[in-house]
């Protein structure tokens, strides 16, 4: 069969939107069904308020982001949620709002912007006239995020068995005879380079800021097998082999034996509380340096090269896997707005 027609329309001619429900948390009893709001799921409730799958995306808030629901749940009054489909593809329409430009409709002047649906609605759209060919395109973008997924949870599973293993050997197995260490005994303390202001076009490092997220930058100042832990905020940690640039407000670990990197990254992710809990700040908290260089822990007197390998094998694993990911979501990224826009065509069942 031939590739189906697209036709100029509204969205309203595709979706009705609608604007989610009340839900405050002090009546939600915990259940099986996600409450979303404007940045995803924030809860569970016993009650939910659609039925069946759907797609919901936010209207005050946090702007921009698309979220499927893949059973019944509840929409927040924060979210806008497709009330009704028009017998469109549920995925295809997913993808398709992934698209759209939302900040265009935010009403900028207000304390808070929000998106006024009346408004979505009357967006010039073409999208594909064959619901086959929805589907088509909605299943090629599904493998992909669904492989993502699937990777990504092993990685999770991996980590935590990495966690498990860190625990039985050097938690609950130390020994009256094992020595206080600290851990600026493996490693330097040292502050990311650069401010926020720096430049992320068209770069090929990674910049890692005190957020969970990190960009791209075309200049680095760090190479090697760090631990990077945010110096403000949530305090996260990650762990990054190569090149790299770091925020002024992030702390660079690059131990000085390579083979304790995974073992290092393992004893500050998971004693991250206790490094932490002397933190700075009423507005926004923040870290000393020496919160971290004197934090102290008990060291095997016996050679633990064994235990080392064993974490570094599931680590491998997961870079592995990391590398997929991230060649999985470039591909995704740059077939999504081919395939939704119809730059690229798919022959419809």
């Amino acid at each position: 069969m031939g590739m189906s027609e697209w036709r100029e329309c509204t969205l309203g001619d595709v979706i009705t939107l609608r604007r989610g429900h009340d839900l405050p948390e002090r009546k939600r009893i915990d259940g099986e069904y996600p409450v979303f709001s404007s940045s995803g799921i924030t809860g569970y409730h016993n009650e939910h308020k659609i039925p069946d799958s759907g797609v919901i995306t936010g209207r005050y808030g946090t702007i921009g982001q698309v979220f499927f629901a893949k059973s019944a749940h509840w929409p927040l009054n924060t979210t806008l949620y497709v009330e009704d489909f028009k017998g469109n593809d549920k995925k295809y329409v997913y993808y398709f709002l992934k698209m759209l430009d939302w900040d265009s409709f935010a009403d900028i002047a207000s304390a808070v912007p929000g998106i006024n649906r009346n408004h979505v609605h009357l967006a010039r759209v073409s999208i594909p006239r064959s619901v086959a060919e929805q589907e088509t395109i909605a299943e090629i973008l599904s493998s992909l995020d669904d492989k993502i997924g699937l990777l990504t949870r092993q990685n999770a599973t991996l980590e935590a068995l990495a966690q498990t293993y860190f625990r039985q050997w050097f938690v609950e197995g130390v020994r009256e005879d094992w020595k206080a260490k600290k851990l600026s005994d493996f490693f330097p303390v040292v502050t990311g380079k650069k401010d926020a202001n720096i430049s992320t076009e068209d770069g090929i490092y990674p910049f890692f800021t005190c957020a969970r997220d990190f960009l791209y930058t075309p200049s680095y100042s760090f190479d090697g097998s760090a631990i990077i832990l945010a110096g403000n905020g949530d305090f996260n940690v990650k762990r990054y082999s190569g090149k790299f640039e770091a925020y002024q407000r992030t702390y660079v670990l690059i131990p000085y034996d390579k083979i304790y990197y995974n073992w290092l990254y393992l004893l500050v992710s998971m004693n991250l509380d206790d490094i932490t809990v002397g933190h700075r700040g009423s507005v926004i908290n923040y870290l000393t340096k020496d919160m971290i260089t004197e934090f102290s822990f008990p060291f095997p007197p016996h050679d633990i090269s064994k235990q080392l390998k064993s974490l570094d094998a599931l680590f491998d694993k997961i870079d592995v896997n990391t590398k997929q990911i991230q060649t999985l979501q470039k591909l995704r990224d740059t077939l999504l707005p081919k395939l939704v826009s119809g730059e690229v065509k798919v022959k419809g069942a």
